[in-house]
């Protein structure tokens, strides 16, 4: 392929060395010229991932659109033109410029360009004092790739977020890691934006994105505190020399806008291209042409060996959990009290009554309950806190958070995101018919639930095929279901961290086997999830819903899901609806029972009921699960 990219550009390179010639004055010294068509070394793969060139019909193009980014007019589609055009750059660079030197805005650029040049062939020698501050700032001793667990909230974070920590030394000393700078990589909203328009930009790709640097500790509060996302930390594979080469590839893109888009083009898309142009050597997003889900680049770095055991940074609500788990209920609600009377005398009282372990894991809930409180309600909270922690001081030392053994399950221990799904069906109308199901990605409420959030369901682009035979023996393939989204959080209500349970789903359904219309809906559903034991949760939701048909629903939704054994789960799920157009009620019953026989393969059985006037009608369905 960069073969026949150079055949293609042959004619236009010639001008562009006579061109390159021309221009030069004395002090350009033109003998690379000569070096690099010899070596061809616009063909090189590091020159590619360097610059973020992908391969396409006919030529080469780079995922970064900015005009900005390149030196030569058509540098995005022509990676020999920009190598000589780069190069040029480098050479005509003087000290005078500083940090508007071609050899600072690109650095890694350079440095690449440093590296296979032969030593005779010299550069200006040309400080960068922002990119030096930068990196004397950082100290890099190494680095660490953040996962942030999924945030059904955000459209953005629903299947999880990375982005790298520089991790820092003093003295040899390794720094606190809240006080590291990270680089990232996401798209650039405006406050305020509406949903809708969030959700049609950034599947479109009309987000401008951009490589952007916080301190740690500023991710920490958003994900950890505010958005109560737990996070996995896994150090990676890399020297303190290969963490200031990352730093550069960054610096590369600083200020450079990149089209953002949701399903591929993301911040783990990019992140992986930003650590290819660092290490050439990996190939990392060769997996990646459709989408990429952050879960899935995290197994593509593990498989690199780039990726160490992770550290678990749990989030604000998990801690509440842990601490509540360690106490009677009444210890819990002495904890609450404390916060919400503000440290009143008579709960003060109650508390030294207590022994004084118990008296320490009291006051350290109330203290993490009372900065949860903080993020809605801050007026009069700092007082609270202030008196939480004299109460503190004067208990022993103990812990926060949950040991290493309560941890959950690390993400990439989950199963894979995708799902294909092959099985039989019986109907309504009392045949057997084939199914085949497939979804790209990502998660339900009875897959095997380990590595990822708890009671949470996001299913994307999920099909399902029928195969049947006719009255007349022929086949009769036929689309029952196509989810765009079908989305489901059934969180259990926690007096400290209350929360709703919801569900949406937007997609075509068929409501039977006989029926020949295919209408596409919209429902959504809002209500509680309860905990109903240490190992199952109930949920009622209030729904609506919408459909082509033409229907117009509202009813209830209710649930209970139970794990049995290690990894199976067993479900029932009952909902009532009254359709206001025609005036006619239905309810229908399902019971699902998922057995997990590996960590990616599974097979699920369910039967169902549903009335609907004076009809009734029951179906079964059998299917085997392949997850990868």
């Amino acid at each position: 392929m960069k073969t026949g990219i150079a055949r293609t550009l042959g004619g236009a390179l010639v001008l562009l060395l006579a061109s390159v010639a021309n221009a030069t004055s004395t002090s350009f010294n033109t003998s690379w010229i000569h070096w690099v068509e010899q070596n061809r070394l616009y063909q090189d793969d590091g020159w590619y991932k360097v610059m973020h060139y992908r391969a396409i019909s006919g030529g080469a193009r780079s995922d970064v659109e900015d005009a900005d980014f390149f030196f030569a007019p058509a540098g995005r589609f022509d990676p020999v033109a920009e190598l000589f055009s780069s190069v040029r750059a480098f050479m005509t660079d003087t000290p005078e410029l500083g940090d508007a030197a071609a050899q600072c805005r690109y650095p890694r650029r350079f440095e690449w360009v440093l590296e296979h040049f032969p030593e005779d062939i010299v550069f200006p020698q040309v400080e960068c004092p922002a990119l030096s501050a930068f990196i004397e700032q950082s100290a890099p001793s190494g680095m660490t790739l953040i996962y942030p667990n999924a945030y059904l909230n955000n459209p953005a974070s629903m299947f999880g977020h990375t982005f790298v920590r520089i991790d820092g030394q003093s003295g040899g000393e390794t720094r606190n890691a809240l006080l590291a700078l990270t680089v990232s990589y996401g798209a650039d909203v405006q406050p305020n934006e509406n949903g809708f328009v969030y959700a049609f930009k950034g599947l479109t790709g009309l987000y401008p994105g951009s490589v952007r640097s916080h301190p740690y500790y500023r991710q920490v509060q958003n994900y950890n505190e505010l958005e109560s996302r737990d996070i996995w930390e896994y150090p990676m594979n890399f020297s303190p020399a290969q963490a200031e080469t990352f730093i550069k590839a960054g610096w590369d893109l600083k200020d450079i806008n990149i089209n953002y888009a949701y399903l591929l083009e993301n911040c783990s898309y990019r992140l992986l291209s930003l650590l290819e142009a660092a290490f050439p050597q990996y190939d990392l997003v060769d997996d990646f042409d459709v989408y990429a889900v952050p879960v899935d680049t995290l197994r593509t770095l593990g498989r690199a060996g780039l990726l160490e055991a992770p550290r678990f940074r749990p989030a604000i609500a998990s801690r509440i959990h842990f601490l509540a788990g360690e106490l009677a209920q009444a210890q819990v609600e002495l904890a609450q009290r404390l916060v919400d009377d503000a440290v009143a005398p008579a709960d003060t009282a109650a508390l030294a009554q207590l022994p004084a372990e118990q008296q320490r894991l009291v006051v350290d809930l109330a203290y993490e309950y009372s900065r949860f409180k903080a993020k809605k309600e801050r007026s009069g909270m700092a007082e609270v806190s202030y008196g939480l922690l004299r109460l503190r001081a004067q208990q022993p030392a103990g812990q926060l958070a949950p040991p290493p053994e309560a941890w959950p399950s690390e993400p990439m221990q989950g199963h894979g995101v995708r799902r294909a799904g092959v099985g039989l069906g019986y109907g309504a109308d009392n045949t057997v018919h084939a199914r085949f199901r497939f979804r790209p990605a990502y998660h339900d409420n009875y897959d095997r639930q380990a590595g990822f959030l708890d009671n949470a369901q996001v299913n994307a682009l999920q099909a399902e095929v029928r195969l049947s035979v006719d009255e007349d023996d022929e086949a009769d393939l036929a689309l029952d279901r196509l989810d765009l989204v079908d989305f489901r959080s059934l969180n259990p209500y926690h007096a400290m961290t209350p929360s709703l349970a919801w569900a949406g789903r937007l997609g075509w359904l068929r409501q039977g086997p006989q029926e020949k219309a295919l209408p596409f809906g919209a429902d959504i559903g809002l209500g509680r999830a309860v905990s109903t034991g240490s190992n199952s949760l109930g949920f009622l939701l209030a729904t609506a819903e919408a459909t082509t048909a033409p229907q117009l629903l509202a009813g209830l939704h209710a649930g209970w899901l139970v794990d049995v054994a290690a990894h199976d789960r067993f479900g029932l799920e009952a909902r009532i609806a009254h359709d206001v157009l025609a005036e006619e009620p239905s309810a229908t019953l399902t019971a699902t029972y998922n057995r997990v026989l590996s960590t990616h393969r599974a097979v699920r059985f369910q039967l169902a009921a549903k009335t609907q006037g004076q009809t009734l009608e029951s179906s079964a369905t059998l299917d085997f699960n392949w997850y990868f």
